[in-house]
């Protein structure tokens, strides 16, 4: 293949020489500003030409140059490049509104006025909250568990949380032994109050769960059936559910483990079938006698 001379014309003569791009003078360095020729094309306005050269080199989703897939993420809210740059131009134009906060000899129309522009209600009274309608009142529904109560015969007090056994020494416990209570079904009370009692409740249970026999108290109730009429006045007068009566053996029957030794069943008990172990109607004449003695 011989040589081509670039300098000629195809006809064999020599090609005009083609004009030198002005050069730029800058700060120091020199630049030549290349002029960009015109795709060729039809009819007026935009050339089909560029329209199809601009949409080759964009991408199908604008979004797709980003790399960060988070930060990707956050750009599906935007439609275009342009509803990008408007809402880049509107956040700059409020954080450009900076508010002073007023000296400490500040005016108080200048107080009022920097706290308005600030968003603070000119009284508690006027904050606005509109809570989900769809959020349930735990609360009431904490102070509404009757049906829990009358499932394990637990007392509730009078605004319909459970009622412990007593507020200072058994404070998580109700009057029926094995029974606990903690948390907002007991009463209104924060996050820590809660979790304290929730770990109280639990070394209560545990106390229970991690012994093979479970004693009972020393002073129980006792039923001497020959004298008992099964009028079951002694049943509704336990306050820890610890009688019932057996149907198949007609009897009124005591849970050692639930009686605390009250006595209440032996005070309603009109034939003194009901008493308590250790304390005999001879013991209680005698400690009358003798209470008595020094008046007759």
């Amino acid at each position: 293949m011989s040589d081509v001379d670039l300098d000629k014309a195809p006809d064999g003569g020599a090609s005009p020489p083609s004009p030198t791009p002005p050069a730029v003078q800058g700060e120091g360095f020199v630049t030549e500003r290349r002029v960009k020729a015109p795709l060729p094309h039809s009819g007026g306005g935009v050339g089909e030409g560029e329209k199809a050269a601009q949409a080759a080199s964009e991408p199908a989703d604008w979004r797709e140059a980003v790399a960060d897939p988070d930060l990707r993420k956050q750009l599906d809210r935007y439609e275009s490049i342009a509803d990008l740059t408007r809402h880049n131009l509107a956040l700059r134009r409020r954080l450009s509104r900076a508010v002073t906060p007023p000296g400490e000899d500040a005016a108080p129309e200048e107080l009022a006025e920097f706290r308005s522009r600030l968003g603070v209600p000119e009284s508690p009274g006027d904050y606005e909250y509109d809570p989900p309608g769809n959020l349930p009142d735990y609360l009431a529904e904490a102070a509404g568990e009757t049906e829990m109560a009358e499932i394990f015969e637990v007392e509730v007090d009078q605004d319909g949380f459970f009622q412990e056994a007593e507020y200072k020494w058994r404070p998580v416990d109700f009057l029926k032994e094995g029974i606990f209570t903690c948390g907002i079904a007991h009463s209104p009370r924060s996050i820590s109050e809660t979790i304290a009692m929730a770990e109280a409740t639990a070394q209560r249970a545990l106390r229970i769960l991690a012994s093979d026999r479970i004693t009972a108290g020393a002073i129980v109730a006792e039923v001497r059936h020959s004298l008992c009429s099964l009028c079951e006045k002694c049943i509704s007068a336990c306050p820890y559910g610890a009688r019932w009566r057996d149907e198949l053996e007609e009897k009124v029957m005591v849970n050692e483990l639930g009686c605390q030794g009250c006595g209440s069943c032996a005070a309603v008990c009109p034939n003194s079938a009901s008493v308590l172990s250790g304390y005999r109607d001879q013991q209680m004449f005698s400690v009358i006698d003798a209470a008595l003695g020094d008046i007759f």
